[in-house]
């Protein structure tokens, strides 16, 4: 089942626009968003909310499209966004009780037990909140509310390292439901190593490649430039060039390679592969 069908999509802004022409993400999976500031990773990520209104293109979710959701089914999206938050001198009391009120299939029950684990009191205001603790509070807002569809926007950024693996045994915990999908954006890239499923890379508002996470790790490497080309020429396989003063390094992909087998390479961290393809 596919939980996002995406046709020839786009929003255009003053100076920018999200153009995706075919994209589709299947349920039960974690999806990894990376690309440089300002690619259009919240962009899409609020296309997706239904925060933002697209300009023209079919966007479908849970098998329809994303204007023809009733209430109950746009509650199954949840979503977290750094600049959008509640009123500082709310309590997290008062913010339990709003939810509460707001979400039909609101969880009383997974919201303390979430509360609990993360060490969030009920009497503190929004305002004495870290950037962390705000993260926390508004992941453990999204998980409350029985969704399907988690769109996370840096949720993970200013997390410790301990917070950071809690939150995502979280979400490993959530996708358990095939009927679940996570999508989270991060400018720190090296955090999703290893943690999701998939990597969808936008530059310039245009999907570069959406590719499973582990054919990335397994299949793209990283040779000296000079030796890629003396040893087996590259065509096809050349997927990016990064050059210093003292060498030029290419990323390629094995896949598309022939005669590789002596060259040096090492395999490539999902960091490298977005430089290299945003340096080309």
């Amino acid at each position: 089942m596919n939980s996002i069908r995406i046709k020839e999509l786009r929003k255009n802004y003053d100076k920018f626009s999200v153009d995706i022409d075919d994209l589709t993400i299947p349920s039960g999976c974690i999806v990894g968003i990376i690309g440089i500031n300002g690619s259009g990773k919240t962009s899409l990520l609020k296309i997706l909310s239904g925060i933002t209104k697209f300009d023209f293109g079919y966007v479908e979710l849970f098998g329809t499209k994303l204007d023809g959701l009733q209430i109950r089914e746009l509650q199954k999206i949840a979503s977290v966004f750094e600049d959008i938050n509640f009123p500082g001198n709310m309590t997290i009391r008062q913010v339990e009780k709003y939810c509460s009120m707001t979400f039909i299939e609101w969880d009383n029950d997974k919201f303390d037990l979430l509360l609990a684990e993360f060490r969030i009191e009920r009497n503190i205001k929004i305002i004495s909140l870290s950037k962390g603790m705000r993260s926390k509070l508004l992941l453990s807002i999204a998980l409350s509310h029985n969704p399907n569809l988690l769109l996370l926007d840096e949720t993970l950024s200013g997390l410790d390292p301990i917070a950071k693996d809690v939150v995502l045994k979280k979400l490993s915990a959530f996708i358990e439901n095939e009927n679940n999908t996570v999508i989270i954006s991060s400018n720190n890239v090296n955090d999703f190593q290893n943690k999701v499923d998939y990597i969808l890379l936008i530059s310039q508002g245009k999907v570069r490649f959406f590719e499973s996470c582990e054919r990335l790790l397994e299949n793209f490497m990283i040779c000296d430039y000079d030796e890629l080309i003396s040893v087996c020429g590259y065509k096809n396989s050349l997927q990016g060039v990064r050059s210093n003063a003292f060498s030029k390094e290419a990323l390629v992909d094995v896949n598309k390679l022939e005669g590789y087998k002596n060259l040096s390479m090492r395999p490539a961290t999902i960091e490298e592969i977005l430089i290299f393809m945003e340096e080309q």
